[in-house]
């Protein structure tokens, strides 16, 4: 885009001296003069109205070139520069620009002269308020001729013929007091190098300030990437939600805090226990000590809670180590074994928030949906992991799901009214039935006499092993060879699919997490407990299942 330029003879105020001033630094505000507005001068346009516009080319009196001496007729691009305005601007009491228009220039015959004239008037100092007063009488008979050709033109030529004498007269005095000499020649050339020395003061401060701004975004960007990546990435809990399935970040970070505090505990007795073996040993009391910490703990450059953090997004994300080493700064081997220490921590830590609560407790809460089984405990179902196949022909007949066609781990969920998980069996194989998992996991154990497990019916043939614990196992009404159920078993297995329905919903909600959503590799297997434990226990933290309850019908 081309520069502008001000209108008035022998103005050099353009828009590229304009643009360097923005850039500059003020020495009053301390910014820079683009920001704080204190800028050395303005363009203004000319006015759309002819009348004032013809006023304004008229005191401006340009002819277009030496030669040719037609008046100048302004564009729609012309402007003027505040400088040539009293009040620096258009005003009502001076909205005409009277100050500094070049008259004397026009008003002689040749160039030297013009150029004589021009440096004995900026060499004399005349008073602001004569300048003001000619310059507003040249107006005044402007406006009077009614924009004729013959306007007169201020002369500057007397005043400086007139004040021509005074600077003389100054340095003869300064010559009799000793305090100049005659053949000094710098003295002469002290303006002009202290003007080049204020601008090259001025380029210096802006050079200085716009290197200023550049240190304090690098700065800014180094603390941004010195910064925990936590800070960064959970800035809502919303974000929270979707990089960890955690609902905000405030339990977020009392997860963290916990866990560092597991940590230290664990450290310290991995510790003790390593310096007694050690002492045993020593001591020729005992041979052969074989110490496995509970939990190895290599030092990192992450801090703990971006640890905790790169765990839950590979669980809830799915991220392969690559990409996690290339958002959190690390190699793919740290990333590994920051996974794979971490994985164990928050395996210890979130195992107690799978709690089966007694049936006392359940009944506080149990939701109204529940209102035709009073002594309801549980409700259980079975799950199965798709996981990639085995090298070992062995494990690949354990592990191979004839209903799903594909290998997989099962395990085993129970669910209380609420919603919540409440117990989680150890991982099978996807060949083992539903029977062998309820009969050689925990499940029964927990199971007081008089209560109500609710189950599918593929789970009818482990009843007899729950009656002899003296509790009822609730099932759906078999066929028993009809091709057709009658109305009363449609109408109970109603109930009971309504109210089971939850249990397929909790275990959807843990397969948010897309690591065992997906098809696990191998190396994660021996890990897939903890990692289950991990995504039941979050998932205990989110809301309840149940609409109702959550609503306080």
């Amino acid at each position: 885009m081309p520069s502008r330029a001000c209108s008035a003879y022998l103005c050099t105020n353009n828009s590229k001296k304009l643009l360097q001033s923005k850039k500059e630094l003020c020495s009053v505000h301390h910014k820079l003069k683009g920001k704080c507005g204190c800028l050395p001068f303005k363009h203004f346009k000319f006015p759309k109205d002819e009348k004032n516009r013809k006023i304004w080319s008229k005191l401006i009196n340009r002819q277009m070139s030496k030669t040719d001496k037609t008046p100048w007729q302004p564009n729609d691009e012309s402007v003027i520069c505040s400088k040539h305005f009293v009040d620096n601007m258009p005003t009502e009491s001076h909205p005409n620009p009277t100050l500094e228009l070049g008259y004397a220039l026009y008003n002689t015959h040749s160039t030297k002269r013009a150029t004589r004239t021009s440096t004995m008037a900026s060499s004399t100092e005349l008073p602001n308020t004569s300048v003001t007063l000619i310059s507003t009488c040249q107006t005044k008979s402007v406006l009077d001729s009614e924009l004729t050709e013959e306007s007169e033109i201020f002369d500057v030529s007397e005043y400086a013929r007139a004040k021509k004498s005074q600077p003389k007269q100054d340095k003869n005095k300064l010559l009799s007091t000793g305090s100049l000499n005659e053949n000094d020649d710098d003295v002469n050339a002290l303006p002009l190098s202290l003007m080049k020395a204020e601008k090259e003061l001025k380029l210096l401060k802006g050079k200085y300030f716009v290197k200023l701004m550049e240190l304090k975004k690098a700065s800014k960007h180094l603390a941004k990437l010195l910064s925990p990546i936590y800070k960064q990435l959970l800035k809502t809990d919303r974000m929270c939600k979707f990089y960890t399935n955690i609902p905000n970040t405030e339990m977020f970070l009392e997860l963290c805090k916990y866990t560092a505090a597991l940590q230290k505990k664990n450290y310290q007795k991995n510790k003790q226990f390593s310096a007694r073996a050690t002492w045993l040993v020593s001591r020729r009391r005992v041979k052969n000590v074989h110490f496995v910490p509970v939990v190895k703990y290599r030092k990192t450059t992450l801090c703990h809670n971006d640890c905790i953090l790169m765990t839950l997004m590979k669980l809830r994300l799915a991220l392969l180590h690559r990409d996690l080493a290339q958002r959190f700064g690390l190699s793919t081997r740290q990333v590994s074994q920051i996974f794979n220490q971490t994985v164990k921590l928050l395996g210890e830590a979130l195992n107690p928030m799978i709690v089966f609560y007694q049936q006392t407790e359940v009944n506080k809460t149990i939701p109204p949906q529940y209102e035709h089984y009073k002594k309801l405990r549980c409700i259980i179902d079975c799950s199965e992991i798709f996981i990639q196949k085995p090298a070992d022909l062995k494990l690949q007949s354990a592990t191979w799901s004839d209903y799903k066609h594909h290998n997989t781990i099962k395990f085993l969920v129970a669910i209380t009214p609420q919603g919540s998980v409440a117990y989680k069996s150890q991982l099978w194989g996807g060949r083992t039935s539903d029977k062998h998992i309820v009969l050689n996991s925990s499940f029964l154990k927990h199971l007081n006499p008089t209560d109500q497990v609710l189950a599918d019916r593929g789970f009818s043939i482990v009843k007899e092993a729950v009656m002899m614990k003296g509790c009822e196992l609730v099932v759906p009404p078999p066929l028993k060879g009809r091709t057709q159920m009658t109305s009363k078993n449609i109408g109970e297995t109603k109930k009971v699919a309504n109210v089971r329905i939850h249990v397929e919903r909790v275990i959807q909600r843990i397969k948010t997490f897309k690591l065992i959503n997906n098809v696990v590799p191998v190396s994660l297997i021996g890990m897939c407990d903890d990692i289950l434990t991990i995504c039941c226990a979050i998932t205990n933290m989110q809301g309840p299942i149940v609409k109702e309850w959550d609503e306080g019908i």
